[in-house]
């Protein structure tokens, strides 16, 4: 992905192992407001900040086999995991089921399935519209089969059926 390593390592060289970690840190922060606001231009001139900044520092602490290796096997694990997780499918969970969704990140992406299923909220509202996740935060729970949400304890209380977003392979709908 970048081309001139010689400039890279010139400028980590010129400022400093301890300059260049205070620098990655800012860019890196810079990065996450652009992707937590979704600012398309940002993010990518963020990106291009912080990979410059991350190759200065595996220049000056001499440790790009360290993150080559220790990234492969990263990769590689995460694909076993997703070969382990089975997709979720409507049709296997007729009745009293629900999905929690601890995240307002994992609500969006359980409503946009729905909604790509066909599904709407009770009262024929679209569910990409709305997710209603704020209702009941971390212990949102999506009664798909009813096109409600409620709270996961009393989801329980009630003898409906748990499942966890976590537990499936989700990767299609991101």
């Amino acid at each position: 992905m970048i081309q001139d390593f010689k400039s890279i390592e010139k400028i980590a060289d010129h400022y400093g192992y301890e300059k260049q970690k205070n620098k990655t840190v800012e860019e890196m922060i810079e990065l996450a407001d652009a992707i937590i606001h979704d600012q398309e231009d940002n993010i990518i001139e963020e990106i291009a900040d912080v990979l410059i900044m991350l190759n200065q520092i595996i220049y000056l602490k001499e440790i790009s086999e360290d993150v080559d290796d220790v990234m492969k096997e990263k990769i590689a694990r995460q694909i076993v995991r997703m070969k382990k997780k089975p997709k979720f499918r409507l049709k296997d969970y007729p009745g009293n089921y629900v999905m929690h969704c601890d995240t307002e990140k994992k609500a969006k992406i359980f409503c946009n399935f729905l909604h790509n299923a066909g599904r709407t909220w009770y009262m024929e509202a679209p569910y990409n519209e709305k997710t209603n996740w704020e209702t009941y935060e971390e212990d949102t729970v999506y009664l798909f089969n009813d096109g409600t949400c409620g709270n996961k304890e009393y989801a329980k209380k009630y003898g409906q059926t748990v499942l966890e977003f976590d537990d499936f392979n989700w990767d299609e709908e991101r």
